[in-house]
C-alpha cells in the first residue's frame, strides 16, 4: 500500500512539474506594441460643487444715472483699469443739455 502511495505522489509531482513548465511557456509570451512619442496638449478638467469668495473685491459706480445702452462686462469678468464697462443712453443727458442752452 505505502508503494502504491509513493508512485502516485510521484506521478502527481511529475504531472504538476509538466503542467507548470508547459502552461507557462504559452502564457509568458507577451504581445508589444510600440509606437512613436508625439508631443501634444493635456486637458485637465476639474469638476466640483462649493463656494468661493473672492479675494479683492471692488465697488464700480457712475458719475451719472442713467438707463445702460450696453454692456461690455459681465458678471466676475476680469477688467482693467480704464477699461469700458457700460455705456449710458445719452438721450436723456442730451435733452438736458438743450434744456440748459435754452434756459441761456
Amino acid at each position: 500500500m505505502r508503494k502504491i502511495f509513493i508512485i502516485a505522489a510521484i506521478v502527481v509531482v511529475v504531472a504538476l512539474l509538466v503542467f507548470l513548465f508547459f502552461g507557462k511557456s504559452k502564457k509568458a509570451e507577451g504581445k508589444y506594441v510600440t509606437t512613436e512619442v508625439q508631443r501634444g496638449d493635456i486637458a485637465i478638467t476639474v469638476t466640483a460643487t462649493g463656494t468661493l469668495e473672492a479675494v479683492n473685491t471692488v465697488q464700480v459706480g457712475s458719475q451719472v444715472s442713467g438707463t445702460i445702452l450696453a454692456l461690455y462686462a459681465d458678471y466676475n469678468d476680469l477688467v482693467k483699469k480704464g477699461q469700458l464697462v457700460a455705456q449710458l443712453d445719452p438721450t436723456f443727458l442730451k435733452a438736458q443739455e438743450a434744456q440748459a442752452e435754452a434756459d441761456l
